[in-house]
């Protein structure tokens, strides 16, 4: 399985992570997607790619007593479906890939009242508030003959529902190649990713699609199409000898000190916080670049320490980038020779990278190096 598209897709979307170009939404487990336009602004709400979600009776089982159990290699889609929307992704990807299909369904069904999110006493906002609640799930599937499974749910307070959850705690995915998608007005997918990569950290957990209200086949089809799937069975080639290390994550992150503490978003702040730590936005992605790749880091760091406050670091910035300066980096400069791929991460700073990377860049040979 690819991971370049991955890679050059992350970075890309990191132009759009600006602390000093404007406002910057941090995700917040608390609170959930605003699907539907009548929404107060505090209120949580689900969202599967429907403005007035209608909930489906669940559908059985696709499997029987009496199919035989597939051989090892083949692709599963596995999905969870409220409101139909993600099934409809579900047997678009089924079709175009040839895979077979399995709906999880809840033992107790979920009803219209259930899915109400707007009452406070309704069952879903019940399973939310209690974080240990795991949906029971009916019927098991033996997934160990398939290779390659994509993990469909609709996004309920930016994350999975919790009879996804339960299904991925509970079932060894070891090995196992995970594609995810999920339907939400506007929410991504990273976030719910990343909480089920956690719970079985040895699938390979690839990048994953969110699809929105206006879905169409082409869409899905297009990104079925992206993903470069080898043949069912085929292994990928062995890896050369020191592949691993080839590879370079260098990056520039200013994480700013601000209170984080119960608010959904930090206008124009460069910082989240991951289990408990407050980072730059740029180090947690180069975090994630590097597990993904097993690449080497290297961190920029700035002779003279940046302000951490926000409005003496933009002005700050703004100085530097009059005067075309080129700030002084604290650490040795890294060895490139060894390295064929360069990551470079940045904050977009005044619509420019911080001029720290130029000094970075004028420091260092890029000759003949991919740059991504």
């Amino acid at each position: 399985m690819k991971m370049k598209k991955f890679l050059f897709s992350v970075f890309a979307g990191l132009t759009a992570i600006s602390m000093l170009a404007g406002c910057s939404g941090q995700p917040s487990s608390g609170s959930q997607s605003q699907s539907q336009s009548q929404a107060s602004p505090a209120a949580p709400s689900h969202s599967e790619s429907s403005s007035t979600p209608a909930p489906e009776s669940p559908a059985p089982s696709e499997s029987t007593p009496d199919a035989a159990e597939p051989e090892g290699g083949k692709t599963l889609v596995l999905y969870f479906s409220a409101s139909g929307n993600t099934k409809a992704v579900a047997e678009t990807i089924a079709d175009t890939t040839g895979a077979e299909t399995y709906e999880l369904t809840p033992v107790e069904p979920y009803t219209d009242a259930d899915l109400n999110w707007t009452m406070a006493d309704s069952r879903v906002n019940a399973e939310h508030n209690d974080p240990s609640h795991r949906t029971a799930i009916a019927g098991e599937k033996d997934l160990s003959a398939y290779d390659t499974i994509f993990l469909g749910y609709p996004l309920w307070w930016r994350e999975a529902p919790s009879i996804v959850w339960n299904l991925v705690e509970n079932t060894d995915l070891s090995g196992k190649t995970i594609i995810p998608f999920c339907t939400s007005t506007s929410d991504g997918i990273e976030g719910s990713v990343e909480t089920l990569r956690g719970m079985a950290p040895d699938a390979n957990w690839l990048e994953g699609r969110r699809f929105g209200e206006n879905l169409n086949e082409a869409s899905v089809t297009e990104w079925i199409n992206s993903l470069d799937l080898e043949p069912a069975g085929t292994e990928e080639p062995a890896a050369p000898e020191g592949s691993g290390t080839n590879a370079l994550v260098v990056y520039f992150s200013v994480p700013e000190d601000v209170d984080t503490t119960g608010v959904d978003a930090i206008a124009g702040a460069s910082v989240l916080v991951s289990n408990g730590t407050a980072l730059g936005n740029m180090e947690y992605m180069a975090g994630i670049i590097q597990r993904e790749t097993g690449a080497d880091s290297y961190r920029i760091v700035e002779q003279n320490a940046y302000p951490r406050d926000h409005q003496p670091l933009i002005d700050q910035a703004q100085q530097e980038q009059r005067q075309n300066a080129r700030p002084a980096i604290a650490d040795p400069l890294p060895d490139l020779s060894g390295y064929d791929v360069i990551y470079l991460g940045y904050p977009n700073w005044w619509g420019d990278m911080p001029m720290i990377l130029y000094t970075f860049l004028d420091a260092v040979d890029l000759s003949g190096k991919t740059v991504v």
